[in-house]
C-alpha cells in the first residue's frame, strides 16, 4: 500500500544509527527495549516501512533509544536524514473493539461483586 507523504524543504543532520538506506522509508512502529546495554544506550526496534515500492513489507532495525525522540511515527528518512512526513490518518477504534471492551468491563465488574 503506498504512502502520501510531504517532502521537507528544511535540511536534517545525518543521524547516526539510522539505516543509511538510498530509499525513502517511513517510522512505523516501535518494538521492544532491549534488556542489554550497547555501549551507552540500550537499544529499541523499529519498523520502517519503503515508500517507494507498493508491495515491500515492513523491515526492522534496531536503533539507539537515544535516537527514538528523531523517529516519531511517520516520519521520513533517507541515507540518515529526515525528508518528509506521511500522511496519516487517525482512526477511530471499531465497534468490536469497544463491544469486547464492554464485555470485559462487565466480566471484570461481576468479578468483582462476587468476591
Amino acid at each position: 500500500m503506498p504512502f502520501e507523504w510531504t517532502r521537507n524543504t528544511a535540511y536534517s543532520g545525518e543521524c547516526d544509527g539510522i539505516p543509511k538506506e538510498d530509499f525513502p522509508m517511513m517510522v512505523l512502529w516501535y518494538g521492544g527495549l532491549q534488556s542489554q546495554l550497547e555501549g551507552k544506550t540500550r537499544r529499541v526496534r523499529v519498523a520502517f516501512q519503503r515508500m517507494d515500492s507498493e508491495n515491500s513489507k515492513p523491515f526492522f532495525c534496531d536503533v539507539a533509544f537515544s535516537h527514538r525522540d528523531a523517529l516519531q511515527l511517520g516520519s521520513v528518512w533517507q541515507r540518515r536524514r529526515r525528508v518528509g512526513e506521511a500522511s496519516l490518518e487517525l482512526r477511530q477504534p471499531t465497534s468490536a473493539l469497544a463491544v469486547l471492551g464492554l464485555i470485559v468491563g462487565f466480566v471484570f465488574l461481576v468479578a468483582i461483586i462476587r468476591r
